[in-house]
């Protein structure tokens, strides 16, 4: 989205990368998850919203899988979106479909998965996965909602498909071993301990997933609340799930995977429906206390990532190698053709007007362009690309690799 916008709006790639683009997922964050507590609080919807900014804000760890660190630290990327944007809103538009179906609320499920793949890749797994679990959870065992959640299903063809043809590219590119065998497969607990983090808020953040699951609050909404978590107990936190998709998908979905529990929102949804408990406003004001009384200690008890030295005008968040890219850009012209190190290269697409590459990453020429270009030509750009970067090969001629490069038309 971001690339077809910038090309046919003119304004640079980084610009919307790193300024234009995290400020409207900021707002898309409010809209998300106010939209869906509303729906299932009511009245109450504004103390889950405060729940939810005050977690995404202190939720840190030394890493940056949490659901805070990834927000805050990572909003130009469109996958941080996922989790506390897309998995809240196609919660929103199944339970829209699950209580009234037609087909124009099916249409808007169908499109609301079209438009989180089109954030992120990711969402290839996590939008079907979300969909499909939040039919269940609605599910009464009766043929009425049984035809709901299999009309339900229907919708999610268009983005499994899509990953099918992916997955089907991606083997036919060689690429499918690389995201399938990476260092590591992790399973439950280490997708846990990445996004909940460690020591009290890993336990704090199940508290507020129980407590979802069983406050009374609004009643009429409870059915809701108590399914999807037992749902996610059932699909996504158990001992195998996310190490199957992990070993069978990608290696690195064994946290993601965890963007389909959006805990945050859970909690939010936690604090406003033990308010909507009580019945009087001394009893409320109880309630609240308690409230602030486990935000403060989720607080104390870890990495606050909001802190005074982030609150700042954002940037681009980009290494010497783009504004040396910039240069190059600037003094060529599109039909040239172009050799530079990695930390340079890897910035020139994302200028207008850019030169020709003879490689922007390692990456993509050894993984992804193995169906473009013949294995001796990959060879050759590869050797260019390593004496670049300062790394030797074997019978390297850099006369001979130069004529080769003279000699390329694309």
């Amino acid at each position: 989205i971001r690339d077809r916008f910038s090309s046919l709006s003119g304004i640079e790639a980084a610009d919307l990368f790193y300024l234009l683009f995290p400020a409207l997922l900021a707002m898309f964050l409010v809209i998300a998850n106010w939209v869906v507590l509303k729906k299932l609080t009511g009245e109450h919807a504004v103390i889950g919203l405060f729940v939810v900014f005050v977690l995404l804000a202190v939720w840190g760890t030394a890493g940056y899988h949490t659901y805070g660190s990834y927000t805050h630290n990572y909003m130009f990327l469109s996958k941080s979106s996922i989790a506390v944007v897309w998995t809240p809103i196609l919660i929103f538009l199944t339970v829209e479909f699950s209580e009234a179906p037609h087909w124009d609320k099916w249409l808007l499920l169908v499109i609301g998965q079209a438009a989180a793949v089109n954030m992120s890749s990711t969402s290839v797994i996590i939008a079907p996965l979300v969909v499909g679990m939040t039919l269940l959870a609605g599910w009464r065992f009766d043929w009425p909602t049984t035809k709901t959640m299999l009309a339900g299903l229907l919708s999610t063809v268009y983005v499994l498909v899509l990953g099918l043809w992916v997955t089907s590219e991606a083997t036919a590119s060689g690429g499918l071993e690389l995201i399938t065998h990476g260092p590591v497969i992790g399973g439950t607990t280490d997708g846990l301990k990445d996004v909940l983090g460690e020591g009290p808020r890993h336990y704090l953040a199940f508290l507020g997933i129980f407590a979802c699951a069983i406050l009374p609050g609004m009643r009429s909404t409870i059915r809701w609340r108590s399914g999807l978590i037992l749902v996610a107990f059932l699909f996504i936190i158990n001992p195998w799930v996310p190490g199957l998709i992990a070993k069978h998908v990608a290696w690195n979905l064994y946290w993601r995977v965890f963007w389909a529990i959006p805990f945050p929102f859970y909690i939010g949804l936690a604090a406003a429906s033990l308010i909507a408990t009580f019945p009087n406003i001394r009893s409320m004001l109880c309630g609240s206390a308690v409230i602030l009384a486990l935000l403060t200690i989720f607080t104390l008890s870890g990495d606050v990532v909001l802190s005074m030295n982030r609150l700042r005008w954002p940037k681009y968040k980009v290494g010497p190698g783009y504004y040396y890219a910039k240069v190059m850009v600037e003094r060529s012209i599109p039909e040239d053709l172009v050799l530079a190190p990695e930390w340079v290269s890897q910035y020139i697409p994302t200028f207008h007007h850019a030169p020709r590459l003879l490689v922007a990453r390692e990456h993509y020429l050894i993984h992804w362009q193995s169906n473009i270009f013949p294995p001796e030509e990959i060879r050759k750009r590869q050797k260019l690309h390593n004496f670049v970067n300062g790394i030797e090969s074997k019978n390297f001629s850099v006369k001979t690799s130069i004529k080769f490069m003279l000699s390329l038309r694309f």
